[in-house]
């Protein structure tokens, strides 16, 4: 996967690309907050730290894990140096099963290879006590259309049957519709 997580070195040396406009997790994160009772959350795939900041900001206890090295000497250099943000991958995250009461992951597993989706799952779920929530994006990058950043393009039938495989109860999140996102509460 090294090569794979290389081209994101490229692609977060465009402002717009990291930008906190660009930050697609930021507009899930006040509706989990108002419907969900969390403290602790990972955002897997956290790109610059928008989202843990704002859960950060929100009184959660937030953290971040990213694969991108060239965040790390710029926007995640500090919250890395306090220990909120980690270097890692979705499919080997570094954290002990039942680790965070949620745990949130946008527009990342998308750009994983499909033989992988599998091993990412059981990570997001593995290190998740109670919720684990989703937003993937079904359709080829925009940006970057060289890269093909997005490895597995596929409806959200075929993610949901991906989900279904695990001990999960699909959840709904208010103001999230149709294609936006995936909530699951972890069932014991």
């Amino acid at each position: 996967m090294e090569s794979e997580t290389k081209k994101y070195d490229i692609v977060f040396k465009d402002e717009g690309y990291r930008s906190r406009a660009a930050s697609q997790g930021l507009m899930y994160v006040a509706s989990l907050c108002t419907d969900y009772k969390f403290h602790t959350v990972l955002d897997v795939g956290c790109g610059p730290g928008w989202s843990v900041l704002e859960l950060l900001v929100r009184g959660k206890k937030a953290q971040g894990l990213e694969p991108c090295k060239y965040l790390f000497s710029q926007e995640l250099r500090v919250p890395a140096g306090l220990g909120i943000v980690k270097e890692g991958e979705v499919t080997s995250i570094p954290f002990p099963a039942d680790s965070f009461d949620m745990v949130f992951c946008t527009d990342v597993l998308e750009h994983i290879k499909e033989e992988e989706v599998d091993k990412a799952l059981y990570e997001l779920i593995r290190v998740s006590k109670k919720y684990v929530f989703c937003s993937i994006c079904s359709s080829e990058a925009l940006m970057f259309p060289k890269l093909k950043l997005h490895q597995t393009v596929k409806p959200r039938e075929w993610w949901e049957e991906k989900f279904s495989h695990y001990k999960l109860k699909k959840l709904k999140v208010s103001g999230i519709q149709g294609n936006q996102g995936y909530m699951y509460l972890k069932l014991q």
